[in-house]
């Protein structure tokens, strides 16, 4: 069985904003798109990952995620741009410091791919699972590299948030990597129940930390409306929509 691969938006932005004003903040809403796109490219390993976790407890079959094959090569390809990005793109000295732990991702994911990438690809292009063959590979360590890998990713997140000189500029890459997030997905299924937390900067908070028009603060509230839940076909076209002006808020600015 096969299925495809979404974006799982379960990272935690927290900002511990006040009300407060900005003007464009380009770098931290295009580096947060830009990570976003890295943790969509790892999402076939994880989901692959999830899956033998879900086979071995509660008794379900394995199903390989769609692009798992290219999988590596692309989460490779996307590391490394994201790299230089932060490296070029960036006049802060602090969100440079952070190189050294991309490098160390980068590093982490490349030695996974030289270990494992071969096996992905010939499980990507089986017709029927073969379950031995899986295990196998998981106790030469398949599944726990790709846990570890998430750890690593988990925690450059974290850094580059800590490396933003305002927490403004964490609210805007925290919002640009989820609405990326959900703009890239290729259908919007169900968006995470935390999108409150990540678009008002705080779980209790009921608007947007910095000024916004009618427009964005009404897309706002429609996503968080539909946070949580199943979508319909009807509401899953809403939300890209919506989506779609926020994002373009901390983009452009528009």
């Amino acid at each position: 069985m096969r299925f495809t691969a979404c974006i799982l938006l379960g990272v935690t932005f927290v900002f511990g904003l006040g009300m407060a004003t900005v003007g464009a903040a380009p770098v931290a809403a295009e580096l947060g798109a830009g990570f976003s796109d890295l943790y969509r490219e790892f999402a076939p390993l994880y989901l692959f990952y999830r899956s033998y976790g879900d086979h071995l407890f509660h008794g379900t079959s394995i199903e390989i995620p769609s692009g798992l094959g290219e999988a590596c090569e692309h989460l490779s390809i996307k590391t490394a741009m994201f790299q230089i990005d932060v490296t070029v793109q960036t006049a802060s000295d602090t969100l440079r410091e952070t190189v050294p732990d991309l490098i160390r991702l980068r590093i982490a994911i490349d030695t996974y791919c030289a270990a494992y990438g071969q096996t992905l690809s010939v499980v990507a292009a089986w017709d029927e699972v073969d379950e031995e063959a899986i295990e196998r590979a998981s106790d030469a360590g398949l599944f726990s590299e790709i846990r570890a890998l998430s750890d690593a990713i988990e925690t450059t997140l974290d850094v580059l948030l800590e490396a933003f000189e305002s927490d403004v500029d964490r609210w805007i890459f925290g919002v640009a990597f989820s609405m990326r997030g959900i703009l890239t997905q290729t259908a919007i299924e169900r968006m995470d129940a935390n999108l409150n937390e990540i678009l008002y900067g705080s779980p209790d908070a009921v608007e947007a930390p910095i000024p916004v028009s009618e427009a964005v603060a009404a897309a706002m509230a429609r996503l968080i409306e539909l946070s949580g839940r199943d979508l319909t076909p009807d509401e899953a076209a809403v939300a890209r929509a919506a989506a779609d002006v926020v994002y373009r808020f901390v983009v452009d600015g528009a």
